[in-house]
C-alpha cells in the first residue's frame, strides 16, 4: 500500500482512508473491471434471439476483451478473491 501511495503521489494514510487493506483495494479494482467487462459485452451483443448467434457474439467479445485489455483480463481471471469479500 505504501508503494502504491508513493507511485500515485499521495500519503499512505490517504490510501488507508479509502481502503482498509490490500484485499479491500483488490476487491474494489476487481469490481470496477468487472463493470467494464460487462459493459464491453453489452455493447457487442445484439440479443438477436438466435442462441447460436448470441453465443458467437459472446465468445467473440470475450476474445476481443482479452486482446484489447490483456492486463485487465489477466487480473480478472488469474486472481481469486474469497467469496465473503464480495458485495451482495
Amino acid at each position: 500500500m505504501r508503494r502504491l501511495a508513493q507511485e500515485i503521489g499521495v500519503t499512505p494514510s490517504a490510501v488507508y482512508n479509502h481502503f482498509s487493506d490490500k484485499n479491500a483495494l483488490m476487491l474494489a479494482i476487481k469490481i470496477r473491471i468487472y463493470d467494464e467487462f460487462n459493459k464491453f459485452f453489452e455493447n457487442r451483443s445484439s440479443n438477436s434471439g438466435d442462441p447460436e448467434q448470441d453465443l458467437l457474439e459472446l465468445c467473440l467479445a470475450y476474445c476481443h476483451f482479452s486482446q484489447e485489455y490483456p492486463s485487465r483480463f489477466h487480473f480478472l481471471f488469474s486472481s481469486i478473491l474469497p467469496k465473503e469479500w464480495s458485495p451482495p
